[in-house]
């Protein structure tokens, strides 16, 4: 194998330069080119998978991988592998006759409601149109809470600007805050 080098400063003694890594990266990406530009499906059109496989007693074939595809002149022998499938029973245990309760009974603590429980799964029935219903279902409150009775300690807090207006609840209070640059001054005064 024939190879060119550079002859610069430092140029022989690179490891990327020498002949056992550039074999080594050769070997690499021939391996990788083979890998990505294989072809997995086969073009061979014979039986031979099929016969063995329903030759075997206990081996049960299924699905066409690396197999011959939707090719049309195998259809009729890879129907052999599941025409002569023998069915296998469920693993439970076979009951022919139906149970006779078909829920599962409580088995928690306490007492049991099962109208209460229903009702609280299911919710409440309305059978009313939605065009003739009032607008109960929203999420709007329509209950007139403006003329309950407060108490003392809540209707001063709603009543006493302090609570609301800042300017009443500080003296000095300035809104959006006070000049820095004026209370520097003042400090410098002093």
């Amino acid at each position: 194998m024939a190879s060119t080098s550079k002859y610069n400063f430092n140029g022989l003694g690179r490891i990327g330069n020498e002949i056992g890594e550039q074999s080594q990266r050769t070997a690499h990406n021939t391996r990788f080119a083979n890998y990505m530009l294989s072809d997995y499906f086969s073009t061979d059109l014979s039986d031979k998978h099929v016969k063995f496989a329903t030759q075997q007693p206990i081996m049960q074939a299924n699905g066409l991988a690396h197999g011959n595809g939707l090719s049309g002149n195998v259809i009729d022998i890879n129907s052999l592998l599941t025409l002569e499938t023998k069915e296998e029973r469920a693993h439970e245990k076979l009951q022919l006759h139906e149970r006779p309760f078909a829920s599962v009974p409580y088995m928690g603590r306490g007492s049991v409601n099962p109208d209460v429980e229903t009702k609280l799964m299911h919710g409440d029935d309305i059978f009313e149109k939605r065009s003739e219903m009032p607008v109960t279902l929203s999420e709007k409150s329509f209950a007139n809470v403006h003329f309950y009775p407060l108490d003392e300690e809540a209707k001063d807090k709603a009543t006493n600007p302090k609570f609301s207006v800042q300017e009443a609840a500080l003296s000095g209070w300035v809104r959006g805050g006070a000049s820095t640059r004026e209370m520097n001054d003042e400090h410098q005064k002093k």
